[in-house]
């Protein structure tokens, strides 16, 4: 059972997060291993290590992270969600604050991106 307590404040203990994925059963063989961060805050930033650390464990398990950053995301979070997809072999999304729902974030880095509707 999964539990989530606390929020409403950053940076966020995400490198926890990973380090339990990292943990996990995945399965062997030619398959795909993919695993999703939503978050809308940066790690600790005496947490970094860790925070590398587990994507170097995912990195080494095969598993491929495709990070969302959510309201709030400021330029650390981009910096270290980009970062672990790329090492991972996944792809940094992030959600926009076009529909007016959730709290404003900065502007993403990317040279090019297109915004589209769910």
């Amino acid at each position: 059972m999964q539990a989530a307590n606390g929020g409403g404040d950053t940076p966020e203990a995400i490198d926890e997060g990973l380090g339990v994925t990292s943990q996990l059963g995945w399965r062997t063989g030619n398959v795909a291993r993919t695993a999703f961060v939503v978050a809308d805050a940066p790690a600790h930033d005496y947490r970094y290590s860790s925070y590398f650390d587990a994507v170097k464990s995912l990195r080494k398990a095969n598993v491929h992270l495709y990070p969302v950053a959510a309201s709030g995301a400021d330029s650390t979070s981009e910096y270290l969600f980009r970062s672990a997809a790329q090492w991972t072999g996944g792809r940094y999304v992030f959600i926009t604050d076009d529909s007016g729902i959730g709290g404003g974030h900065e502007e993403p880095t990317i040279p090019c991106y297109e915004v589209r509707t769910l």
